[in-house]
């Protein structure tokens, strides 16, 4: 996704070619990468997958049992209160 408006940035310096329309388009391919990036993670990794259709896509009744997957790691997990 980088690569691309790289290569055409070390082409138009060498090259001494300025295109209006080309830099715009090379800066919108490389803003694009944290976005890219985002959404690949989302589909690739399975914790973030389920973590993100818990939060925006979920029903009801599925929303409450991840709710209570989420109460029970924390109560099986939490340290408690320190005591000196």
């Amino acid at each position: 996704m980088l690569l691309l408006p790289l290569i055409y940035a070390f082409i138009a310096i060498e090259l001494k070619y300025y295109n209006q329309a080309m830099t715009n388009i090379a800066i919108i391919i490389g803003s694009m990468h944290g976005f890219v990036s985002t959404i690949v993670m989302l589909f690739v990794h399975h914790p973030y997958r389920e973590a993100f259709l818990d939060i925006f896509i979920r029903k009801n009744g599925q929303q409450d049992e991840a709710e209570n997957r989420r109460s029970r790691y924390l109560k099986n997990n939490s340290i408690g209160i320190l005591k000196y």
